[in-house]
């Protein structure tokens, strides 16, 4: 208990767990709340959502090789101040375009594809950043950071169903939260940290 107050009072260590857990939270509220909007919203086939679910998944994979490949020369936490200004606009955008109807379903897809990709970059890092000043209580720093990441995508799911309203909006406006706090979080706590190489891969 000592230990996870410790980490829990340490600014540097949360405010990076809380940005890459606010990114993968809203990547699972896009894996829970986008069967809904593409197949009910805009009558997508069940088919072709698995299609677009696919690129998505290549999305990330793609911003991971990419990510291996800046390891050696780009420092991880310049990496997630770029990508968390990336996923933010991607998903002020999505808001805008879910609220206003612009440019119809590509307007969903489109800045659904920028955001769910920039897991592919801020995951490994933040994991990298928060964990790096603590080897010697690697096992409960993991811990508590898995921890932090899916309770915070439980609550989002829930919230994306409690505003449920027949609209892509609810979608997007907690995807936006989760980008602009995650954003916000890096900046806080962000800017204190020992520069670190960057990862190639999430834990």
């Amino acid at each position: 208990l000592s230990t996870y107050l410790r980490l829990l009072m340490d600014r540097t260590y949360i405010c990076y767990v809380l940005s890459g857990a606010l990114i993968f939270a809203g990547l699972l509220t896009y894996v829970s709340g986008s069967p809904y909007v593409f197949i009910e919203l805009f009558h997508v086939s069940p088919e072709r959502y698995g299609l677009y679910f696919g690129v998505n998944a290549c999305g990330i994979m793609a911003a991971s090789q990419t990510n291996r490949c800046l390891a050696t020369r780009v420092e991880a936490r310049r990496i997630v101040g770029v990508v968390l200004s990336v996923a933010m606009t991607a998903s002020l955008v999505l808001l805008f375009d879910a609220y206003t109807g612009f440019g119809g379903f590509a307007g969903i897809l489109v800045p659904l594809f920028c955001y769910i990709a920039c897991h592919g970059f801020v995951l490994p890092n933040t994991t990298a950043l928060a964990m790096a000043p603590h080897g010697k209580v690697a096992g409960s720093a993991s811990a508590l950071l898995g921890t932090v990441q899916f309770v915070l995508a439980s609550l989002t799911g829930a919230l994306v169903a409690a505003l449920a309203n027949g609209t892509p909006v609810p979608l997007a406006a907690v995807i936006a939260g989760c980008g602009v706090l995650a954003f916000v979080s890096h900046h806080v706590g962000g800017r204190r940290s020992t520069a670190l190489p960057s990862v190639g891969s999430a834990a």
